[in-house]
């Protein structure tokens, strides 16, 4: 059985785990390594114990994130649509652990175990939906709101209330300027709700963040719940037949 954090990979039938736990190699995944270059076939796909990977769009006037993956699923998402690459990038915006497969051996069983093609199926619906969110909130939603959506989206991920990252990576991931990071740290520090320092944000009150997001954290993480959190629930037993009580993240 597979010894991970990774809620895609728990939700999977005892089994399957075991099945495939000789294919994978736990790597470590340190801040800008660009795990996915656009348009380059996938040769590993990522499913992360922590830390934190930016799916990253680009267009001729600059680059933006248009989702994050962490402990809740895995890279290489177009495998399960029949094609081994994507125009995004994949690029790691906080440290931490994963285990790696290569793409052609993942493609071949998820061919192979219709188990594990319905799991990642699913993740694949929670996706869209965050991809759908994060959308909307660049569309409608103030920098100051999207900043907060993305700290409590982040802490999901890394499970801690510091997380290590520089005003000029934020800048790139929510697609503004620097100056509009800074501004905006400085309001959710005024409403206490963060305490930010050099390349680090910690804090203080998750719920504050929470209002300051507007609106635009919620959905895609209920979504995530309904469609892979009870499986996750129900495979993560103990020997004696109790459940583990595990948090929710999207």
């Amino acid at each position: 059985m597979l010894t991970t954090t990774n809620r895609l990979l728990k939700a999977l039938p005892v089994r399957i785990q075991a099945d495939l736990s000789g294919e994978f190699e736990v790597v470590t995944l340190s801040p800008g390594q660009v795990l996915q270059e656009p348009f380059a076939p996938y040769r590993h796909t990522y499913f992360p114990n922590d830390g934190v990977i930016s799916v990253m769009a680009s267009s001729g006037l600059g680059e933006g994130e248009i989702g994050m993956v962490g402990r809740e699923g895995m890279t290489s998402l177009p495998l399960l649509f029949e094609s081994d690459r994507s125009p995004n990038r994949a690029v790691v915006q906080v440290a931490g652990e994963a285990l790696r497969v290569p793409s052609a051996t993942l493609l071949r069983d998820i061919g192979a175990k219709a188990e594990l093609r319905s799991v990642l199926l699913r993740f694949g619906q929670c996706w869209m939906t965050q991809i759908s969110q994060t959308s909307l909130a660049n569309a409608r939603n103030t920098v100051r709101e999207r900043l907060a959506r993305w700290l409590v989206m982040c802490q999901d991920r890394v499970e801690s209330d510091q997380v290590l990252i520089t005003h000029e990576a934020l800048a790139v991931v929510l697609g503004v300027r620097r100056p509009g990071v800074t501004v905006a740290t400085h309001e959710l520090e005024g409403d206490g709700a963060i305490r930010a320092k050099r390349g680090c944000i910690r804090i203080l009150d998750r719920s504050k963040l929470e209002i300051a997001a507007n609106g635009s954290y919620g959905c895609a993480e209920r979504e995530y719940e309904r469609l892979l959190g009870e499986r996750d629930r129900v495979q993560a037993q103990r020997p004696n037949g109790h459940g583990l009580q595990l948090q929710g993240v999207a």
